[in-house]
C-alpha cells in the first residue's frame, strides 16, 4: 500500500457519517397586529420558524422569533470521539474526511549517505570505541537482525560513503550518485553491507552537499524504478560539513528539494558525536523534523537510533476508516428512508471518486466494490465489501454516507 503524506504526511482530522433529520423546530411567534382585529400569522413549522405576518387594519405586527436550528450528534468511526453538525431538517447529513492510514506494510528502502571523515576516527568517551568502529558495530547489529526480534528482516538497505577521493575529496555529484552497495532487501544484502563498511579508506574532509545530491540522484532513479516501494536517504555524520562548498544551509537546501518531488525523497539524520548543532536544520528540511543524535558514539545508542529511523519510516501516523460503520438513528420522529442511502468515496492520489453499490450481503460481494446492512430489515451497520473496505482504508480516503428520512404520511382530507 501507498503512504502519501502524505500522510498531507499529513494531520488527521475526525471521521463521521451522520444521518437522520433534525429535530422539528418549535414554531415562530405571531406577530400581534395593533389596531386591528387580525391575529399575526403563525411562525414556520420547520427549522428555522418564519416570522408571524403583520395584522392587518393596524400597526405590523412584530415578526416572530425564529425557531431554533435542529442539532444532529453521532459518533465518529472510533468510539471516544464525537462530532456535532447542524443540519437543516428533513435532509440527510454527509460528513467527509480525508485520512492518512496507519501502516507498516510498505516496503522500505533505506539509502545511507555514510561519513568516512577523519573526524570519525575520534572516541568521545575515555575507553570507548572510536565513532567508525561504534558506527560499524550498530551497523554490524542493525542487518544482521531478525524478524523475529522486531528486526530488519524485508528491509531494503544501500549504502554511499564520502568522501569519495583522498587526500583531495572529489566534489563531483556523478561520482556520488554511484552507490558501494545497491539497494537489497535483507538478510541477503547484509553481508555486503557488512564488508563495505569493513574496507573503506577514510578521507580527510566532509563534503556533504555532493555526496547527498549524489544520493538524492541515486534515490530518485530507484523510486522511479520501484514505485511499489518507498525509498528514504539517511545521512550519518559527525559534523560540520565542509569542502565542495558545502555548508549546513545549503545541504539543507538540497534536502528540501528532494523531500518536495512526487515522491518525497525524504531524509532523516544520524548525528554521530558531539558537534552535532547544525543537523536538525537538514533534517527539518528533508521532511523529518529533527536529527537523531548520539553525542557520545556508543554502540548500542547508535543501534537504537538506527532501529529508531527504521519503526519512523515504516509506521505512517493517521486515522483509519473503519470498514464498518455504524448507522446513528434519527433525532426526529421521521425514520430513515434506508432504502435511499448513498455511499460515496474518494481514495488515491489522484481523488478517484466512486457510488459503490448495494449489495444483498457479504456473500454477494465477490470481488467488486459495494456495501450492504447488517440486517437488511432494521440495520444498525453498514458493511463495506473487501475491495471496497481495502480502497477506504488505504493511503488517502474519504467516505461520505447519506440517509434521507421518509417523507411524511399525506395529511388526510379536511372535514367539512
Amino acid at each position: 500500500m501507498r503512504v502519501t503524506t502524505a500522510i498531507l504526511s499529513s494531520l488527521a482530522l475526525p471521521l463521521a457519517i451522520l444521518a437522520g433529520c433534525s429535530a422539528q423546530a418549535p414554531a415562530g411567534r405571531a406577530g400581534a397586529g395593533r389596531g386591528g382585529a387580525a391575529q399575526g400569522g403563525a411562525g414556520g413549522s420547520i427549522d428555522p420558524g418564519s416570522g408571524g405576518s403583520g395584522g392587518s387594519g393596524g400597526d405590523a405586527g412584530n415578526g416572530g422569533d425564529p425557531g431554533s436550528g435542529g442539532r444532529i450528534v453521532v459518533a465518529d468511526a472510533s468510539a471516544d470521539r464525537q462530532v456535532t453538525m447542524d443540519a437543516p431538517a428533513c435532509s440527510a447529513v454527509v460528513a467527509e474526511n480525508e485520512i492518512v492510514v496507519v501502516t507498516t506494510t510498505i516496503p522500505v528502502d533505506l539509502y545511507f549517505v555514510y561519513d568516512k571523515s577523519s573526524s570519525m576516527l575520534l572516541a568521545d568517551v575515555i575507553g570507548s570505541p572510536n565513532r567508525w568502529d561504534a558506527m560499524t558495530a550498530a551497523v554490524s547489529a542493525f542487518v544482521d537482525a531478525s524478524a523475529a526480534d522486531g528486526g530488519s528482516a524485508g528491509l531494503g538497505i544501500g549504502m554511499a560513503f564520502f568522501p569519495i577521493g583522498t587526500p583531495l575529496a572529489s566534489c563531483n555529484v556523478v561520482d556520488y550518485a554511484t552507490p558501494v552497495v545497491d539497494i537489497a532487501a535483507l538478510p541477503g544484502n547484509a553481508a555486503a553491507i557488512k564488508s563495505a563498511v569493513a574496507t573503506q579508506m577514510l578521507g580527510l574532509t566532509t563534503p556533504t552537499v555532493p555526496a547527498l545530491q549524489g544520493a538524492i540522484q541515486y534515490g530518485t532513479t530507484y523510486q522511479t524504478a520501484h514505485p511499489d516501494r518507498r525509498v528514504v536517504l539517511v545521512l550519518a555524520t559527525d559534523g560540520e560539513p565542509n569542502d565542495c562548498n558545502s555548508n549546513a544551509q545549503a545541504v539543507a537546501l538540497a534536502a528540501a528539494a528532494a523531500a518536495a518531488q512526487t515522491p518525497p525523497l525524504n531524509t532523516y539524520v544520524l548525528g554521530i558525536g558531539p558537534s552535532t548543532g547544525n543537523l536538525d536544520a537538514i533534517a527539518l528540511a528533508g521532511g523529518t523534523s529533527a536529527a537523531y543524535m548520539v553525542t557520545s558514539s556508543g554502540t548500542s545508542q547508535l543501534l537504537q537510533a538506527l532501529n529508531a529511523i527504521r519503526t519512523k519510516t515504516q509506521t505512517q501516523v493517521g486515522t483509519k476508516i473503519a470498514c464498518s460503520q455504524k448507522i446513528p438513528p434519527s433525532n426526529s420522529w421521521k425514520a430513515l428512508d434506508y432504502a435511499a442511502t448513498v455511499v460515496k468515496t474518494t481514495t488515491g492520489d489522484s481523488g478517484v471518486s466512486m457510488a459503490p453499490p448495494r449489495v444483498a450481503d457479504r456473500a454477494a460481494c465477490g470481488t467488486m466494490e459495494g456495501w450492504y446492512f447488517d440486517d437488511p430489515v432494521q440495520p444498525t451497520t453498514i458493511e463495506f465489501c473487501p475491495a471496497t473496505c481495502s480502497a477506504v482504508s488505504t493511503g488517502k480516503s474519504r467516505l461520505t454516507i447519506s440517509i434521507p428520512c421518509l417523507p411524511p404520511p399525506p395529511m388526510p382530507p379536511a372535514s367539512r
